[in-house]
């Protein structure tokens, strides 16, 4: 009996690209700590009882339980059980502000409590001219229990302070677009602190803070780097763009963009990764869940992500990718050069940013130099940046994982060649080649399309670009590694990680290569994730 129809273009998906991983994010109500003094037992109960009533009214209970504990604190105790008890006081204090929709950024706030009357403002612990806090809510993460095969590792840190995911509250959650900074789930963590009858709540950006700084005395900041990012994907939802970005790059074109995934900061590294075939950023989660646990490059680090629809062929991909380098070049000049992380396609991409093509992609598709290829202006423009360009002065170094640097055999069967047919091809690239088919003559050696090329056509090994590229250097002063999948057979040079084979990936040159029992999905494995700590952290050294 022949499978339907249906089968055979939806496993090409799965051999192409890495296996879907989830996220789990479930709420639940956090249990108060059970070693406080009576009265602060007394105070979280009233905090609890009044949560959902009357957030308002249970905020003072919370400020007076986080102003007991903090008072032991400052006589000298800082055992866990103590820290824990502040923490989850400060917690329910985020939850009741942001139920009861208080703004303490704006104007102090009048909170009634047990001792008489509080007044709560609130600021950030570095000013941040670019936010204004108001229009972002605090949500406090000890209310929610993640898991999934993203999140095998939860990465958290012990300290004072409740950590808090910060989000803007009106965002878009329109699954044309992708992870923008206007609905970014951001890594935070809040203290508050008393005198008098003021309590003052101060935001802490934990990816950039270790310590905080209470009443003169310095202790750990709590922090926890996972729950906010599992939060943005359980919400955003930004999975689910990896299909449909393939089948129609056209409807999607609008999520085309690099992303920073925190604050900018001139002093720290820019890390960009970059996804490959039929995937989005959700895919480097495991990777980056576990480098920003690491303290050096969670100090020294900053990610960013670039996000585009993989149904484009990917030397248009690397075209948009270059647009967009400028633009954060132009928006924050003299930024550190950029360490990028490329897997699958995403590798070729980042290839293309460490090539002087020159005109020898020009003349493997035209026969001849751009100067005497005659095209019409408007597309003209558009396949001399596509294949004419320079390397990227401002990219340091580069991590390929599972790259098919001289294509992958899936895309010329008979799955590969079906799928190919599904991916909807943008206008733009239709009419750019059929204003090809109509303007130019070409010799037997130039250009012969039928149709305008889709992502899996640019990964074929017998497709002109990929064929032409490969005979081009990468520039001399680029530092490069290679991280490759086997499957765990242990077979190279023979090796494949069942998509991309060794001789594919492999590049004369790297500065290191690393082969890891793993499949397609390299740059989830453990090993591979390791390496990448190894090589981010040599670059530190290296770097001033």
């Amino acid at each position: 009996m022949n499978p339907p129809r249906f089968i055979a273009p939806l496993s090409i998906v799965f051999l192409l690209c890495h296996c879907a991983s989830t996220t789990s994010v479930k709420n639940h109500v956090p249990r108060p700590p059970e070693d406080v003094p009576a009265e602060v037992a007394e105070e979280n109960r009233r905090t609890m009882a009044l949560a959902k009533r009357d957030p308002a009214g249970s905020l003072g209970f919370a400020l007076s339980s986080a102003r007991a504990m903090e008072n032991r604190i400052m006589a000298g105790d800082r055992s866990p059980a103590t820290f824990n008890a502040y923490n989850y006081a400060v917690a329910r204090a985020v939850d009741a502000i942001d139920k009861a929709g208080l703004d303490p950024w704006a104007a102090p706030v009048l909170v009634p409590g047990t001792g008489g009357a509080w007044r709560l403002r609130a600021s950030l612990a570095r000013p941040e001219p670019r936010l204004t806090p108001s229009n972002y809510r605090m949500i406090s993460v000890d209310a929610f229990n993640v898991g999934g095969t993203y999140f095998k590792t939860l990465e958290k840190k012990d300290g004072v302070g409740a950590p808090v995911a910060v989000v803007v509250k009106h965002p878009d959650k329109s699954l044309k677009h992708t992870l923008s900074e206007t609905t970014m789930y951001g890594t935070a963590t809040v203290t508050i602190s008393f005198q008098g009858d003021r309590a003052d709540l101060v935001l802490h950006e934990s990816l950039r803070e270790d310590e905080v700084t209470l009443k003169g005395r310095t202790f750990p900041l709590a922090a926890d780097y996972s729950t906010p990012l599992a939060l943005l994907l359980d919400h955003q939802k930004v999975e689910k763009l990896g299909l449909v970005r393939l089948l129609d790059p056209e409807r999607y074109a609008d999520t085309a963009r690099l992303t920073r995934l925190q604050l900018y900061d001139p002093e720290r590294v820019p890390v960009l990764l970059v996804h490959g075939l039929d995937s989005t950023p959700a895919t480097w989660t495991p990777m980056l869940n576990e480098l920003r646990a690491d303290p050096v490059i969670r100090k020294r680090c900053q990610f960013w992500v670039f996000s585009y629809p993989s149904g484009y062929p990917y030397p248009y991909s690397a075209t948009l990718l270059r647009r967009q380098l400028d633009a954060i070049g132009r928006q924050f000049p003299g930024h550190k050069p950029v360490v990028m992380l490329g897997h699958s396609m995403g590798g070729d991409i980042a290839r293309l940013m460490l090539t002087d093509s020159g005109d020898t992609l020009w003349r493997a598709y035209f026969g001849k130099p751009p100067e005497e290829t005659v095209i019409p202006g408007k597309f003209r423009g558009q396949l001399e940046e596509t294949l004419v360009f320079r390397h990227r002065q401002d990219i340091s170094r580069t991590i390929f994982i599972s790259t098919p640097h001289r294509g992958s055999e899936i895309a010329i069967n008979s799955f590969g060649r079906l799928f190919s047919r599904l991916v909807r091809v943008p206008r733009l690239l239709a009419d750019t080649r059929d204003a090809l088919v109509n303007v130019i003559t070409l010799d037997a050696t130039a250009l012969t399309l039928d149709r305008a090329p889709s992502s899996i056509d640019t990964l074929a090994p017998n497709n002109r670009f990929v064929k032409a590229i490969g005979k081009i250097p990468i520039a001399r002063e680029e530092k490069y590694h290679s991280i490759i999948g086997d499957r765990g057979k242990g077979d190279t040079p023979h090796s494949s990680d069942g998509v991309v084979p060794y001789w594919s990936s492999h590049l004369d040159g790297a500065l290191s290569e690393k082969i890891v029992p793993s499949g397609h999905s390299a740059h989830q494995n453990p090993q591979a994730i390791a390496e990448v700590r190894r090589i981010l952290l040599l670059h530190l050294r290296d770097a001033p």
